[in-house]
């Protein structure tokens, strides 16, 4: 059993598939804008339909930790942040401003039965930019994202005492 499979509380791979709900899906966002706003499309964007719409959004970080881990090839980030839609009415054409555009394509595991209060996103970012100059970039993403009703439940407690 992979340590994701673990992580999610599955102890046998026989199991795998009636345990764990995967889903799959592709936004692309156009980042850029002040005070952290940036312009979300389900899908690949520019698509064929001349009718997909997006949303204006803004990401509030609200704790940040960079820890370095000299022995691998990657460090690790724990941050708490919180996303809110500004306007849902953004229509086919992004808004002046954007300077990079990201492609995410994303994998988010949980466990079916819901038992577990969280999923696992793995995500494969690629980065281009408005000024062509520059190189695209393509990253790699794990996150462990709480749900949403899992935090509005922790903030109630919260509140309460």
């Amino acid at each position: 059993v992979s340590p994701l499979s673990q992580a999610l509380g599955v102890k046998d791979d026989a199991h795998l598939r009636r345990d764990i709900a995967e889903k799959e899906y592709v936004e692309t966002v156009y980042g850029g804008y002040p005070q952290e706003r940036r312009c979300v499309y389900s899908g690949l964007h520019p698509s064929a339909s001349a009718s997909q719409t997006g949303m204006m959004e803004h990401k509030e970080r609200l704790s940040v930790r960079d820890l370095s881990v000299p022995a691998a090839m990657y460090d690790v980030r724990i941050q708490l942040a919180t996303e809110k839609a500004d306007d849902h009415n953004i229509g086919s054409t992004p808004p002046a401003g954007w300077t990079s555009k990201r492609i995410k394509r994303r994998r988010s595991y949980s466990r079916a039965d819901k038992s577990i209060k969280w999923q696992i996103d793995v995500t494969e970012v690629t980065t281009t930019y408005r000024d062509v100059s520059k190189p695209a970039d393509v990253t790699y993403e794990l996150e462990m994202e709480l749900h949403a009703n899992t935090m509005l439940q922790l903030a109630a407690a919260d509140d309460a005492s």
